[in-house]
């Protein structure tokens, strides 16, 4: 664990990582989404640890989705995250290609590209002393 940072200086941390994220869930209202032959790389346990926990969570195999995000970027893109016919469980470890639903393939390019810039920071070394920050942050109250 980092202990040797002053408050201020992971509180500057920590706001920077809350205003630099480009994806978040979206709650609200979804439909005419469509797939646009635009999908990324990477496992189930990554997306709840970038994202937060799927919106359908049915991993077992039994339907053509077994895990799905509705996301929503910071310039207002909405778009789906979703497993296609893996007719499987999948191990949320294992790295698998994700579709990329939404409104157009501008507007999924656009969410992929977001999505391969939060995943790339999330592989990095870097990420988990930010994610330190983050918990100290959080658990100061």
């Amino acid at each position: 664990m980092i202990t040797n940072f002053k408050i201020p200086y992971i509180i500057l941390i920590f706001d920077y990582l809350k205003t630099n994220t480009m994806i978040k869930l979206y709650n609200g209202s979804f439909s005419s989404s469509s797939f646009h032959r635009v999908t990324i790389l990477c496992s189930i346990a990554e997306l709840i640890e970038i994202i937060g926990e799927p919106q359908h969570y049915a991993n077992d195999g039994s339907d053509k989705v077994n895990v799905e995000w509705d996301c929503i970027t910071d310039d207002g893109i909405i778009f789906s995250i979703y497993d296609w016919k893996y007719f499987r469980e999948v191990d949320e470890d294992e790295d698998i290609e994700f579709h990329i639903g939404g409104r157009s393939f501008i507007e999924t390019f656009n969410a992929q590209v977001k999505l391969l810039r939060m995943i790339e920071e999330h592989r990095t070394p870097e990420s988990k002393a930010f994610n330190e920050l983050k918990d100290i942050y959080n658990n100061e109250d």
